[in-house]
């Protein structure tokens, strides 16, 4: 390499820096897209869990209510016309 002028040196070396910047570019944007990605899927997961435990909340407190009423009913204190 000590044949080689300085300028054909410093171009070589710039090429080599911009390929290695390149190559650094593309893995940092694959990295945040593969991130970004598990980030979706976690806060689906997330999101999903929630919506179903709210859902059971909700059922659980209708059937709760609605077994209250049967019991003020089957007791007489309610009008079953009230009831239903």
């Amino acid at each position: 390499m000590n044949n080689i002028k300085v300028r054909t040196k410093m171009i070589i070396m710039c090429v080599i820096t911009a390929v290695s910047m390149l190559c650094m570019i593309v893995l940092m944007l694959v990295s945040i897209n593969i991130l970004e990605e598990i980030s979706v899927k976690e806060l689906e997961t997330a999101l999903n869990e929630d919506y179903n435990q709210k859902i059971k909340e909700q059922v659980e407190s209708a059937s709760s209510l609605v077994d209250n009423i049967m019991k003020y009913a089957d007791r007489g204190e309610i009008p079953e016309e009230e009831c239903q």
